[in-house]
C-alpha cells in the first residue's frame, strides 16, 4: 500500500507534466520598425542593409505569414515590393538608388492594420563608371621638360560627379610625377605630370580607376596623347 506522501508526488508530477508554455498567435494587429532608415545609397546600386519590418498580434508576439507591402514615393526598385513575415514577424526589402541625386521615402503596410512604417532614404553618386579627361591631352613637350598637368574626373553611370576613387597612373614613353592619386573630394579631380624621356616622338599616358558598381569589378582607362620634341 502506497504512503500518503508518496501518492501526492506522484498527483503532483502529474500535473506539471501535462502544463504547457504554448503561446496563442493572434491575428496581426501592429506593424513596427525595426532598422534600415537614414541610409545612403548609391545611385544604381542595392542598398547594402536591409529596411526591416516587425508584425505583431496584439500582445506583442510575432505574426508569421503576412503580407508586407513596401512602396517607393519616388518609383524606385525595390528588392521585393511584398514580403512574407517569417516566424518571428519580421520581413525585409532592399532599395535600389535611382538617377537622380534625392531623398525617397519607402512605406510599408500590411492588409488590415491601421499605420504603416516610413523610410527616409537618400540617393547619392553610384560608384565611378567613366574616367573623363579634364585637360592635358594631345600637349606637345619638350624632351626632359614636366607636361602641364594632365587632369581626369569621374562620374557615375548617370553622369553625377564622383570623388573618392583612387587613380592609377602608367606612362608609356616617359617618366610620371604624381601629385595627386585620389579623385579630390572639392576639386572633383587628380592630376598627375609627365615628362618625356631622351627620345622626341610619340607617348601617352594611362590613367586608371575601378568600377565597384559592376560584378565582378572591371577597369576604367583613359588615355593621354603627348608629343615629345
Amino acid at each position: 500500500m502506497m504512503k500518503r506522501s508518496t501518492v501526492l508526488l506522484l498527483s503532483a508530477a502529474l500535473v506539471a507534466g501535462c502544463s504547457s508554455d504554448t503561446v496563442t498567435i493572434g491575428p496581426a494587429a501592429s506593424l513596427t520598425y525595426i532598422s534600415g532608415s537614414g541610409q545612403l545609397v548609391p545611385a544604381g546600386v542595392h542598398s547594402t542593409g536591409t529596411l526591416v519590418v516587425r508584425v505583431a498580434d496584439a500582445a506583442g508576439n510575432g505574426v508569421e505569414g503576412d503580407t508586407v507591402y513596401f512602396t517607393s514615393k519616388l518609383g524606385a526598385t525595390l528588392g521585393t515590393p511584398m514580403a512574407i513575415a517569417n516566424a518571428a514577424g519580421l520581413t525585409s526589402t532592399t532599395y535600389v538608388g535611382g538617377s537622380s541625386l534625392t531623398t525617397d521615402t519607402v512605406t510599408a503596410t500590411v492588409t488590415g492594420i491601421d499605420g504603416s512604417v516610413t523610410f527616409s532614404l537618400t540617393v547619392v553618386a553610384g560608384p565611378p563608371s567613366v574616367l573623363n579627361i579634364v585637360s592635358g591631352n594631345n600637349q606637345s613637350v619638350a624632351v626632359g621638360t614636366a607636361s602641364a598637368p594632365l587632369v581626369v574626373s569621374t562620374t557615375d553611370a548617370f553622369g553625377h560627379g564622383t570623388t573618392g576613387a583612387t587613380v592609377t597612373w602608367t606612362a608609356f614613353g616617359g617618366t610620371m610625377s604624381v601629385p595627386s592619386s585620389v579623385i579630390d573630394s572639392t576639386s572633383g579631380m587628380a592630376s598627375a605630370a609627365f615628362t618625356p624621356g631622351s627620345t622626341a616622338g610619340l607617348d601617352s599616358v594611362e590613367a586608371s580607376v575601378t568600377n565597384t558598381g559592376t560584378n565582378p569589378a572591371t577597369i576604367v582607362i583613359a588615355t593621354f596623347m603627348i608629343t615629345a620634341h
